[in-house]
């Protein structure tokens, strides 16, 4: 998504909507796939027998 700053454009006299903006699909950065084995790579880095990530302490979201 193109993130958008300005909703609407306005005529501050009469209040008419003059201009409305929505948010624009740009484009899919990765496919779902892909999205998929990036996070399978990152979890071994914690669940592998030789993980370096496996000693740190996790923080428990709640």
């Amino acid at each position: 998504m193109r993130p958008y700053v300005i909703k609407s454009i306005s005529d501050q006299d009469t209040g008419k909507i003059l201009k409305t903006t929505k948010p624009k699909v740009t484009g899919q950065p990765i496919s779902t796939e892909t999205a998929k084995q990036v996070r399978d790579y990152l979890e071994t880095v914690i669940s592998a027998k030789k993980g370096t990530g496996k000693n740190m302490p996790l923080m428990v979201m709640k």
